[in-house]
């Protein structure tokens, strides 16, 4: 059985890997072995299970292509209500430890999206963190068919897209096609990494409570919260616990 061919576990429309510790999930996606993931890393929350849109139908198109990953607290829940060691896999850390793991293994790395000094901050960061890393970068106002020369030209081998959904999905899909490598689409990824942005204190990361530190440094995200309460009540109904 190839090595990706991975148990996963149906919640909504998706199927999701359970994987115990960020550590797994990296040592499973970049094995010692040398062996690659052709495909996207796609977080899963609670949001994409309950809310149908342009970018979840996109992200179900890709199916075996995929990794799904439970970047959301509350799928990591449904995951361990069924018996299974599962953690949550925030997409930002994710994407930096999977960066960390290209460096060891020698692998060419491509930053797609954001603004060029964003884009640009990221690099120059990594840059300094890694001496010697392989990276390259496109902002994201490029033509997107530069975008597909250049991923022609370079033949990266992990490629992270951070230009918000649906559009990095849709990206990846099409990139997919006509190379081979890990995707991974990141969202507002390099605007934490870049210090443009701050992440919630640890102690609301692990106790499930990011949403209410974004909520609170950004009230205008109140309606983004909706299919989150919608979520809940399908929850205390059973919807997700089978």
């Amino acid at each position: 059985m190839h090595k990706f061919l991975r148990d996963t576990h149906k919640i909504g429309s998706f199927n999701v890997s359970a994987f115990s510790s960020l550590k797994e999930a990296v040592e499973y996606i970049f094995p010692e072995s040398g062996e690659r993931f052709f495909g996207a890393l796609i977080a899963v929350n609670a949001e994409k299970l309950v809310k149908s849109t342009i970018s979840t139908e996109v992200i179900k198109n890709l199916g075996g292509k995929s990794i799904f990953y439970a970047d959301g607290y509350p799928v990591a829940r449904i995951l361990k209500s069924r018996g299974l060691a599962s953690e949550r896999i925030a997409g930002v850390e994710l994407w930096e430890a999977s960066i960390n793991r290209c460096f060891d293994l020698n692998r060419k790395i491509l930053l797609i999206g954001s603004s060029e000094d964003i884009n640009k901050t990221v690099a120059r960061l990594l840059c300094q963190r890694f001496p010697g890393i392989d990276v390259s970068r496109i902002n994201g106002f490029s033509a997107e068919d530069d975008i597909v020369e250049k991923v022609r030209k370079e033949k990266p081998d992990f490629i992270s897209v951070a230009m918000g959904s649906p559009r990095q999905e849709e990206l990846i899909s099409r990139l997919m096609k006509i190379h081979p490598a890990t995707y991974m689409g990141v969202g507002g990824t390099y605007d934490v990494y870049s210090g443009a942005k701050k992440r919630a204190p640890k102690l609301l990361r692990n106790n499930g409570l990011e949403w209410l530190y974004r909520l609170g440094t950004n009230p205008t995200r109140i309606l983004r919260y909706a299919p989150l309460a919608k979520f809940y009540l399908l929850w205390v109904c059973g919807r997700y616990n089978i």
